[in-house]
């Protein structure tokens, strides 16, 4: 177990902000993770840190930062129709993905190039092109600091919804993600409900006619779409999407239709009410376009901004603070609050507000 104290925290941000920690722990070994448990008691400080890539320090951290650096990917089912993977959280998730891809499964591909580790995919429930991380997740193996004791988390356990999850409310960091089980399949389960990815597999794909698209052709779509719409956070640092997309009720977006006949709205189920009435009904909003339609993409305050081809995307021009970023989120909420009646949540974990 290697450990650091009042370590800076720039290179493990993907926004390369400033911000330093009290104690800066890395274990290449699940076990190491009862190292850590003996060495710090349950209630003090902890951050679980993959890759940064899904976080914003405002503030210095006053406390234990912990990365978990642990690889492998290993098959511990399978039958004639699917294949469980058992893959360490320190694994790269895009890494993953090539895997899975290059070995003919299905389930991860509509998730390539999505910045992060493993370990920190559930906590998110990332998702991208109509497809979530629960669409496919088996079960997590965490270690609880509470209670000193390994347990296996099913999905229904997780509590996975719109980019949330039991881990992503456990403020506290009670659960240490050590592995993530996957549940894969053979058979081809393309889900191309997104204009865009069909339109671009359309326009680039030399296959026969009447042969389906691979796995590995979609995910590499997928990834073309992802650089094409979002500045690689090593040239301009950035967290990726930083506003969840809003969901609404339906009498609310029609009133909003009526003021703004273009304005995207998309029916989402709804897990508390599975017969909503019309009116009742949720819609996912476009976050990028209503913060675009209130003149934010491409602003910039100092060396804080908005990406000038996304909306949805703050970006560190070069020596912005977590704090400057921050106040330029809040000030871009307040806005298209204002205008729309819509609040905006951002997707990042923001540390030290």
């Amino acid at each position: 177990m290697k450990q650091s104290h009042q370590i800076s925290m720039k290179p493990f941000n993907s926004f390369a902000v400033e911000a330093s920690a009290d104690t800066y722990v890395e274990i290449n070994h699940w076990y190491e993770l009862d190292e850590l448990d003996a060495a710090q008691s349950a209630d003090a400080p902890l951050l679980c840190l993959g890759e940064g890539s899904n976080v914003l320090f405002v503030d210095d951290y006053p406390g234990t930062v912990l990365r978990i650096r642990n690889q492998g990917i290993s098959v511990v089912d399978e039958d004639d129709e699917q294949l469980v993977l058992r893959v360490a959280a320190g694994e790269s998730w895009h890494q993953l993905v090539t895997w899975s891809v290059n070995h003919d499964l299905w389930g991860l591909e509509n998730l390539a190039l999505i910045p992060g580790s493993v370990g920190a995919a559930p906590i998110q429930n990332i998702g991208a092109y109509g497809v979530e991380l629960a669409h496919c997740l088996q079960s997590v193996q965490v270690f609880d600091r509470q209670q000193s004791c390994w347990l296996r988390m099913s999905l229904d356990e997780a509590d996975l919804s719109y980019r949330d999850s039991l881990f992503k409310r456990d403020q506290d960091q009670r659960y240490l993600i050590s592995e993530v089980c996957f549940c894969l399949s053979k058979r081809p389960e393309p889900v191309l409900t997104y204009p865009g990815l069909i339109d671009y597999l359309q326009r680039h794909s030399d296959r026969e006619a009447g042969r389906e698209y691979s796995s590995f052709e979609i995910a590499e779509a997928v990834s073309a779409i992802r650089r094409s719409k979002l500045p690689d956070p090593s040239q301009l640092p950035n967290a990726g999407s930083f506003f969840k997309n809003p969901q609404v009720r339906a009498a609310q977006y029609h009133g909003l239709k009526e003021q703004y006949p273009n304005i995207p709205g998309f029916a989402v189920d709804s897990h508390d009410d599975p017969y909503p009435s019309e009116e009742d009904s949720l819609i996912k909003l476009s976050a990028g376009w209503l913060i675009e339609q209130a003149g934010w993409k491409g602003h910039r305050l100092g060396d804080a901004g908005v990406a000038p081809g996304h909306a949805l995307v703050m970006v560190n021009h070069g020596s912005a603070s977590g704090r400057d970023i921050w106040s330029l989120a809040q000030a871009i909420q307040s806005d298209v609050h204002s205008r729309f009646g819509v609040s905006l949540q951002p997707e990042p974990r923001i540390i030290g507000a």
